[in-house]
């Protein structure tokens, strides 16, 4: 396993309560990020694009030829949907460098070998699941496919 972590600290409006107990079956949204390739080749896209002068200047291009410039390889996207699987979660939506997952906060801790708790915000007393500190760890073969875990280790 490959642990990742946030070293942001709680921002100080917001307090974790370690008494409060989660309820394990709840079920919770995320997504993961899934490493982008060629990025080289967008920033060299981007100077052509933005320079006066240049062969590509202001010959933009759609978001459609963004992401499939930089979409990861199917391999590891199908990768992350396979251990998303073997992990008792829920395949939500698959886009073209991310997926969104669904899992109850019991499968979820399994799976990322963290633990989810209750934090609020001290002024608008919102509350809200997270790992906190923002700690998680994935199996090798997926953590070298995945940026970042979102949703559940952020807190803003």
């Amino acid at each position: 396993f490959v642990e990742f972590a946030n070293k942001q600290p709680i921002p100080s409006d917001w307090i974790r309560d370690d008494t409060i107990v989660v309820d394990s079956s709840m079920t919770l949204p995320y997504t993961i990020a899934v490493k982008q390739q060629n990025l080289d080749k967008l920033d060299d896209l981007f100077w052509k694009v933005v320079t006066p002068g240049t062969k590509h200047y202001q010959d933009y291009r759609s978001k459609e030829e963004i992401d499939a410039l930089v979409a990861p390889s199917a391999r590891d996207l199908q990768r992350v949907i396979e251990w998303i699987a073997l992990s008792g979660l829920e395949l939500d939506y698959k886009g073209a460098d991310f997926v969104q997952v669904r899992g109850t906060v019991e499968r979820i801790e399994e799976a990322l070998e963290c633990q989810l708790l209750e934090v609020q915000n001290t002024r608008s007393k919102e509350t809200s699941l997270k790992i906190v500190p923002a700690k998680y760890s994935l199996p090798s073969l997926v953590a070298e496919v995945v940026d970042f875990v979102q949703m559940i280790t952020q807190i803003v």
